[in-house]
This record gives C-alpha cells, structure tokens and sequence, in this order.
C-alpha cells in the first residue's frame, strides 16, 4: 500500500516522460536496515510514482529482490548479490536486464553499483536508504521521482521540458569530466566518464567512460573517450567547454594541456579548421588563483572557476564564458530545475 496521497501523486502526474523501452530490469535493495515492511512500503511509492510518470513498464519488467538481512556487508557481498540479481532477471526475462534501480545504505555501495553498471554495461541509479527514510510526502516523492527521471535519461528516453532552451551559443559543444574511486581487488582502480551534449540538443546526452590504475587527476584515455561520443553525437563543432570536476591547483596546468591536446586532435580531424577550446574547473574559496598568472576566475550561481587560459578567441572570452556557464546551471533530466553546479557535471 503507497504512502503517497492522491493531491501528491497527481501533482507528479502533471510531469510527462517519453519512457524509454524497457524489457528487462533489477530493482534491488542493499540497505540492510530495510525491514520487509519497509521494502513493501517503498516499492508501493515507486510504483505509484513511476505510474504517475508514465514509466511504470519500469517496474512491471523488473526482477525485484528484497534487502538481505547482513549487518555491515563488504562491498564484495554487494557485488555478488548484484551479480546473482543480474542473472536472475536474465533467466525470467530472457534477456540482460538494461538496468539496475538499488537502494544503498552509503557511498562505498553506490560505488560498487556504478562500477558494476560499468563493467557489464547497464545503466544504474542509486537511491539512498537513509535519505528515503528521512523524507516524507512530497519530498519522499520528488526523491523517487528524480530517480526515475534520471533513469529515463540514461534509458534514452526524454523528459518533458516546460521550458525554452537558452539560445544557443554557435555549433559548440559542451563536455563533462571526472575521475572517481572505484571498488576492485586486488588493485585500486579508477572509474573515468565524460559526458556530450552539442548546445542546440541539450536534452540528448552521450556518455563514455572507461577505468584506469592510476589516480592520477587526468584522464588518461581521454583522446578514445572523445573520439567515442563525437561518433556517437556525429556532428561537426567549432566550439567546444570542457567543465571538469575538481582538480587541486598544482594539477590544472597539467590536466588542461592534456584534454586541450586530445581534443584539439579529435576535433582536427573531423572539422575544416581548429576548434575553439575553453576548460573551466571549480575552484574553492580557498585557492588563490592570482597565484598563477596564466589564471582567471568567473563566478557562476555564487560559486568560482578557474579558466588556466586568458585567450579562448571566437567569442570565448570571460564575459561570455561566464553567461555560457549561467546557462547549464539547470537540469533538463527535472523539467529545467535550478541546480549549483553546472549540467555536464550533474549528469
């Protein structure tokens, strides 16, 4: 039975979704602290929210598996237990499931999840248990219904935009990076993803990722990782804004000559001329960027960043990479919702 009202769940109605297609799924909860109780009351609210979105079949063809009752699992257990929800679904389906919707008690299993999503190619969305008992009504459904619009994206569906684009800024196109911790024996391993969007179809995001030994803040393949999305977005650019996650200053001259380099290589040799190319990185209030003189800062939706390069040429000086910013602080998978950071790295 759902714990969510009607006045709730038609305000939720109100927000229509192009559903992807979905035959095969996991919706899987790692939390143990969910009782069977708990778990028969959350699958009532997302079923109620996922109806109400028009994606219901995300449900209706998924294996579901309850939590599983062990204290403080290691993350090798959450593997498994992914690994034989996989095979399951496989086996009452007859095909791969295409994603796994897990509720997790922490980071360190949402990490397994994501390097699990990675390494057999399903998309994943994770839900934290503690944040889902900490809501209730409205917020308990917008936490739902984040997820299943997140989802939806990662589906290749598209979702209901109430709002018009920004006017787009030449043929540019925008990327996103960032390198994270992920979970793997014997050795530590790195979890590498960008994401592409050219401006004018900033609903139609791309994605490449790939895992590397190495913590260092670079991206090593980011030359394959570029030549990937650009086939897969299969339009020529004369711009590109490259937003990467953080990097701590004594490593952004570094990072930012070796994407420069790789996408100025990519680029090359699919367009008629060189692309313009501005790297922007978060910078904290605690960095000084006056430290480097070949630094410049511009603040966007009250947070910095840092630009290692004065001259971008073709319109991309500070002015207008501060307005061109300004324009992804919103997140087109939420019907536009405002968010801090810019799009590519929310994504």
């Amino acid at each position: 039975m759902s714990t969510l009202s009607p006045s709730l769940t038609a305000s939720a109605s109100q927000r229509l979704v192009i559903p992807a297609r979905v035959a095969s799924g996991v919706v899987i909860c790692l939390d143990y602290i969910f009782t069977a109780q708990d778990w028969v009351s959350f699958l009532g609210d997302l079923g109620v929210v996922a109806d109400s979105l028009g994606a219901y079949q995300f449900i209706l063809h998924s294996t579901i598996l309850a939590p599983y009752r062990v204290p403080n699992p290691p993350p090798i257990d959450h593997h498994l237990h992914l690994r034989e929800a996989c095979a399951l679904s496989t086996t009452t389906h007859r095909r791969s499931p295409q994603f796994v919707l897990a509720v997790v008690p922490n980071d360190d299993a949402r990490r397994v999840v994501q390097h699990f999503g990675l390494v057999q190619g399903i998309a994943t969305q994770c839900i934290s248990g503690h944040q889902f008992f900490g809501t209730r009504g409205a917020d308990r459904l917008a936490t739902l219904a984040d997820a299943i619009y997140r989802l939806n994206v990662k589906l290749g569906g598209r979702n209901a935009l109430q709002h018009h684009l920004p006017k787009s800024l030449g043929r540019t196109l925008i990327l996103g990076g960032a390198i994270t911790y992920a979970y793997r024996k014997p050795e530590p391993v790195w979890h590498c993803a960008i994401v592409a969007a050219v401006d004018c179809e900033r609903h139609r995001w791309f994605t490449a990722t790939s895992l590397q030994l190495t913590g260092d803040h670079r991206i090593n393949d980011i030359g394959a990782l570029l030549d990937r999305v650009i086939d897969l977005i299969g339009q020529s650019v004369s711009r590109v804004l490259y937003v990467r996650a953080a990097v701590p200053p004594y490593r952004i001259e570094n990072t930012v000559e070796y994407v420069s380099n790789a996408a100025q290589a990519s680029l090359s040799r699919r367009n008629a001329g060189e692309p313009c190319i501005a790297v922007v990185v978060p910078w904290g209030p605690d960095e000084d960027a006056n430290s480097a003189e070949d630094y410049e800062t511009v603040d966007v939706a009250s947070r910095s960043y840092a630009i290692p390069f004065n001259e971008f040429g073709h319109g991309w000086d500070l002015e207008a990479l501060s307005k061109y910013l300004a324009t992804l602080t919103f997140n087109l998978a939420l019907d536009n919702k405002p968010i801090p950071i810019p799009a590519p790295l929310k994504c």
